[in-house]
């Protein structure tokens, strides 16, 4: 047993409050409790051999990709693409494919779990010369499709990695003008749930890039049992001025980026001591 120093040292005429003498004593509790350190046992006392494989540690992975070698027929052939009627949060898009398969963690005992999940992700271009509305004018569209003409210009895109803008009036966009604060911008959302219960979610994050990515963890204790853990997302219209937000039906597919989702996992981690 290793050497324990009070906590608290009384000295006469001091008030003791009980809180004093408890932390004296927990002290030596702990010893008893389990709350052993390196001062408790000898050097070399525990191999490896002597440590059941995943007794402190345990992780899991579920991955997806995409890789353009095997062919668009293939599952892994195509990116993960979620449309503008997918509505609301969602694991599975319309192709009934899951975003990352969900991992269920058997625990035998008390621990913390930690959950990552990351992904990188493209939009597609669309043509916002289509169906055109000011309300959702603004960078709402990051990339359009190459030979479209830009609302309010005569600009004809030449390549559809070019980034550009609605935005090409100046008297819309000053303090006495309003209506760009009502402007839309297509988002997209990201979260890891545990047994239902959100564990980390992303921010909106807006179609300001033709190529994006996201990471998020979050931790949780876990009581003996199964649970479940799956990363969901949603794709919706986002004011970041006002805060309001529409469903991704709310316009036309001709103006609704899809979202091509290229790589993703999701990782759970369980620690116990």
């Amino acid at each position: 047993m290793a050497w324990r120093y009070p906590k608290q040292r009384l000295y006469e005429g001091d008030i003791a409050e009980p809180s004093d003498l408890r932390e004296n004593l927990n002290e030596l509790n702990s010893e008893f409790n389990g709350y052993l350190d390196n001062d408790n046992f000898r050097e070399n006392t525990f191999e490896t051999g002597r440590v059941q494989f995943r007794t402190f540690n345990e992780v899991h992975s579920s991955m997806k990709y995409y890789d353009q070698s095997l062919g668009a027929a293939a599952q892994f052939g195509n990116p993960w693409r979620d449309t503008h009627s997918n509505i609301g949060w969602h694991s599975k898009n319309e192709d009934d494919y899951f975003l990352v398969d969900p991992i269920t963690l058997n625990v035998e005992d008390d621990c913390m779990v930690i959950t990552e999940f990351g992904a990188h992700w493209r939009w597609q271009p669309v043509d916002p010369t289509v169906d055109y509305d000011a309300e959702y004018s603004g960078e709402v569209f990051a990339y359009y499709k190459r030979g479209s003409i830009i609302p309010g210009t005569s600009t004809k895109v030449a390549d559809s990695n070019v980034r550009t803008t609605y935005a090409t009036d100046s008297s819309a966009l000053s303090p006495s003008n309003k209506s760009h604060l009502q402007r839309k911008i297509f988002c997209v959302q990201w979260r890891v749930l545990v047994d239902g219960v959100i564990a980390c979610m992303s921010g909106p994050m807006g179609c300001d890039y033709y190529h994006d990515s996201v990471y998020i963890c979050g931790a949780f204790p876990a009581s003996p049992g199964k649970h479940k853990i799956s990363a969901e997302v949603r794709c919706f219209w986002y004011s970041p001025a006002t805060g309001e937000t529409r469903s991704s039906d709310s316009r036309s597919s001709s103006v609704t980026p899809n979202l091509n989702v290229l790589d993703r996992e999701l990782i759970v981690h369980r620690r116990i001591r």
